[in-house]
């Protein structure tokens, strides 16, 4: 082999090694912008109503209630999203600090520290919202009844509801998340037209998380409240109140398989150009990219159902979400109608859909009676108290726009 092949070769093998790195580097950077989400640890503050109706969930061997709060603080704790230690606090009708390790009083409750008083909602979410700074995530804890000796109806329950959620709502880009838990309990059952009735069964215990839009992700994909003690064996029904009308970061990723063509735009990773069919004609087109959806507080599940998302033009839909790693999505884009000739050009806004509680009547009892396995007295009216706050305004919560040259 002569010199001047050999320097060629040289020349050659560097230049491809420079461009793989390049390539590498440009990739490794558009992953981290994709990822770039608020990390600021935050204070937690754990509020556990102890009025009389809520011993019965750590009543003997009755732990889910003991054994998720443990899971979730001592989670968040070790994780470092929580600056220094979590804040506990009991709350009813005036709200008490508990000094020492939130984890350790939690695991060792007793019956004594339950009062007999009647507590109400409304009132106790405004102690919360009223103490809620910047940088807060305040963890409520209640079973949710609507309780006997009251002077307010069901009517007003979901005005004062809403009031409070409004005056936290302004605040700051704030949102709320409720989950439903199943738990055992032994315990006194307060309904408004028997009072104090013997209970021994499922109730369901409620938990409002309150923060920051982007803290109340990070609880949700980096502690993944799914999978904590408790939540994981029994399940839950969670519901998302949330202020945010984000552009979500995406990009288009040529490395992952889809249907059909496309060519990049060079300097544009939210456009493609001269898309088309599988065939060229009518095999269908489908298009993967990768989004962002770490800023968003909601579960895998949810984030995975298509039903979730909506699209600005009739000839696109979503056709699947999956999750890959650090809040990245992979979204795939199809033509709703797998058929259709070719690829229409021009800007493609896909969005994600503002939840709504639809699991409200599945445990809400309306009677006010006897006790209802799996079911609570009032429940209906704080959640379309909560649900009314936030859902003026936009139906979509979150978007990116795809622009199809």
């Amino acid at each position: 082999m002569n010199k001047a092949l050999l320097a060629v070769l040289t020349l050659g093998l560097g230049m491809g090694l420079l461009t793989i790195s390049a390539c590498s580097d440009r990739k490794k950077k558009e992953t981290t912008e994709l990822m770039e989400v608020k990390k600021d640890p935050f204070t937690l503050k754990v509020y556990l109503e102890n009025s009389g109706s809520l011993w019965g969930y750590v009543n003997g061997t009755h732990r889910e209630y003991g054994n998720f709060l443990h899971d979730l603080i001592s989670s968040a704790t070790s994780s470092k999203l929580v600056k220094d230690s979590a804040q506990l606090f009991f709350i009813n009708t005036a709200v008490t600090p508990v000094l020492g390790d939130a984890v350790a009083h939690i695991d060792h409750l007793k019956k004594e520290q339950f009062s007999a008083q009647t507590s109400q909602m409304i009132d106790m979410l405004g102690m919360i919202v009223d103490a809620h700074q910047p940088g807060d995530v305040s963890v409520f804890v209640s079973d949710c009844i609507f309780t006997s000796g009251s002077s307010l109806t069901t009517e007003n329950l979901s005005t004062g509801i809403k009031d409070k959620m409004m005056v936290f709502k302004n605040k700051g880009e704030n949102s709320v998340l409720v989950y439903a838990l199943p738990a055992s309990f032994n315990g006194k059952y307060y309904s408004p037209k028997l009072g104090g009735q013997n209970f021994d069964g499922e109730r369901p215990l409620y938990v409002w998380m309150l923060g920051d839009t982007k803290a109340l992700a990070r609880i949700v994909h980096e502690l993944k409240v799914e999978k904590l003690n408790g939540v994981q064996q029994n399940g839950f029904q969670e519901f998302a109140a949330v202020q945010t009308n984000d552009e979500l970061s995406f990009s288009v990723d040529k490395s992952l398989k889809g249907v059909g063509s496309y060519g990049l735009v060079k300097g544009d990773k939210h456009a493609i150009k001269k898309a088309r069919p599988a065939d060229g004609k009518k095999a269908g087109f489908e298009l993967p990219l990768v989004v962002n959806l770490s800023a968003l507080p909601f579960s895998d599940a949810f984030l995975q159902d298509v039903s979730n998302y909506t699209t600005s033009s009739e000839t696109f839909k979503v056709a699947r979400v999956k999750p890959t790693s650090n809040g990245l999505y992979e979204l795939t884009l199809c033509l709703a109608n797998p058929n259709a000739p070719g690829v229409p050009k021009g800007k493609v806004t896909i969005s994600v859909k503002r939840p709504s509680c639809s699991w409200i009547d599945v445990v809400s009892d309306t009677d006010g009676g006897a006790p209802v396995e799996g079911r609570t007295f009032g429940v209906q009216h704080m959640l379309n108290g909560l649900q009314s706050a936030y859902e003026q305004g936009n139906a979509d919560v979150a978007k990116f726009t795809l622009n199809i040259q």
